[in-house]
């Protein structure tokens, strides 16, 4: 599943890289405060915990915790724009819709406490999105999500269909991987 995750993160990024405009930075998976200049505030752990994540004790009897290490698929940074776009990658079932929606609003839920914590540069200007890219295992999209995260990242629209085309294409091909994978270890044992 991981490597499935990550074929299609890397088509995803070699596509927002050819088409993001000048005065914006493409970061993969790097810590997010070492890319970004904004001033952080610590986040309450119950927030974090909240969200769905793993709190640890220390962190619990503290009562606050720094973010900055936190690795999202991507940032986009433009710092002419006075933006900044959490992409983050979800590859759910699609066996239904309605797990397409869900997955979405968990990456929203996920990585909300990131708000809390660039609260100031959201008060001094800054436009900060959370943005799922939930392509679904066999490829299934919510278009209108996908379109938001591009046209937030000011991505002509003339490119909007390739982008969307590669990520389903990446999707398709990671599920023929995981079906390779899988028989493989299947006849391996046989």
């Amino acid at each position: 599943r991981t490597a499935a995750h990550n074929k299609i993160r890397g088509h995803l990024s070699v596509s927002l890289s050819k088409v993001l405009t000048s005065g914006w930075k493409l970061y993969e998976e790097t810590p997010i405060r070492a890319i970004t200049s904004l001033l952080w505030r610590p986040v309450p752990s119950a927030e974090v915990q909240q969200s769905g994540r793993v709190v640890s004790a220390a962190d619990q009897a503290a009562g606050s915790m720094s973010l900055g290490n936190w690795r999202p698929d991507f940032v986009v940074v433009s710092h002419s724009l006075c933006k900044l776009a959490i992409l983050e990658l979800c590859r759910p079932s699609d066996v239904r819709l309605e797990r397409l929606q869900a997955a979405y609003q968990g990456k929203l839920d996920t990585y909300r406490p990131l708000l809390t914590a660039l609260r100031t540069p959201i008060d001094d200007g800054w436009n900060i999105q959370i943005l799922p890219w939930v392509v679904g295992a066999r490829g299934l999209i919510q278009r209108q999500s996908l379109c938001r995260a591009l046209e937030f990242l000011e991505i002509p629209c003339c490119g909007w269909q390739e982008i969307i085309d590669n990520t389903v294409l990446a999707a398709v091909s990671a599920l023929s991987l995981m079906h390779r994978v899988r028989f493989s270890c299947r006849t391996a044992g046989q």
